[in-house]
């Protein structure tokens, strides 16, 4: 049985050789990346001009920005969403270009995945909270009557609170994990909602750490990359200010997202394929 690690090196190779060999079918969609986000920054701009530096309270300034900011949230949903589909196709072998409409249909559904997969994920953190609130709230007005007692209520809060905090890290990380397919789940499989999040679960059942380091690989060496492309910036910053702004919109746009987006492909077909409670 081979290691996570041998095959979280292959899955990387595979993605980059998927980010290069399909930049012909992927170049519209990596084009948007690129110019997306300063045409979002000046209609958002705008609107924000038009709310604050008008004569008073504009109400047409507010309208425009909260159409942008609906826009911004809907098309970045539909963005990804199409995205994957197409990533998801062409790891089939298939060409076939993906409709704007096939996609921009999958925005509900994966918008509510999404929500239900944060609410999973983040609901024992949000119950920490309340409950290291309660607890100190508790504590405060418990008023100790000696010193002894207030010092050993202050130590069982604070080893109760790093406990909570530590079980509180697991489990959102164990969640986080075992639900990451969930999208996926839905694009390639059609499972909506709940079933998505248990499709997710099926999949990954038994199969924590093969994943975990397949994801801890690939961050590392994005992170890594990353890192390399700042340090290139910066000293090409001294020739020109626009053009490390320039290039590092085009490595995010051409390179890092392209290999990101095959990467949890790759990661998904392999789990999907393997099946339930196999190694993938």
């Amino acid at each position: 049985m081979s290691t996570p690690l041998p095959k979280a090196f292959e899955l990387i190779k595979t993605s980059v050789n998927d980010a290069l060999t399909f930049q012909k079918d992927l170049w519209k969609l990596n084009l948007i990346s690129f110019f997306g986000p300063v045409l979002m920054a000046l209609l958002g701009g705008a609107a924000v001009a038009g709310l604050f530096f008008a004569n008073g309270f504009s109400v047409v300034g507010a309208l425009l920005l909260l159409v942008v900011v609906i826009a911004v949230f809907v098309l970045s949903i539909w963005y990804g969403a199409h995205y994957m589909l197409t990533t998801l196709r062409l790891t089939k072998g298939d060409h076939q270009p993906v409709s704007a409409k096939a996609s921009f249909e999958k925005v509900p559904s994966t918008v509510w995945v999404a929500i239900l997969q944060l609410l999973a994920v983040l609901a024992l953190p949000l119950v920490s909270l309340v409950i290291l609130g309660l607890g100190s709230l508790s504590a405060f007005l418990s008023n100790p009557s000696t010193e002894e007692a207030a010092r050993a209520l202050g130590v069982g809060l604070g080893l109760g609170g790093l406990l909570l905090m530590l079980v509180t890290f697991i489990v959102t990380v164990y969640l986080a994990v075992r639900l990451q397919l969930s999208t996926l789940s839905l694009l390639d499989a059609g499972k909506r909602g709940a079933d998505a999040l248990r499709h997710s679960w099926m999949l990954t059942k038994g199969r924590f750490w093969s994943l975990a380091w397949r994801e801890l690989v690939f961050l590392f060496f994005y992170y890594i990359a990353t890192f390399v492309v700042l340090i290139v910036l910066s000293i090409l910053g001294k020739i020109s200010a626009w053009l490390p702004i320039i290039l590092n919109a085009a490595v995010l746009s051409f390179v890092l997202l392209p290999v990101t987006m095959f990467f949890q492909t790759r990661v998904y077909k392999a789990f999907a394929a393997a099946g339930p409670e196999t190694q993938a």
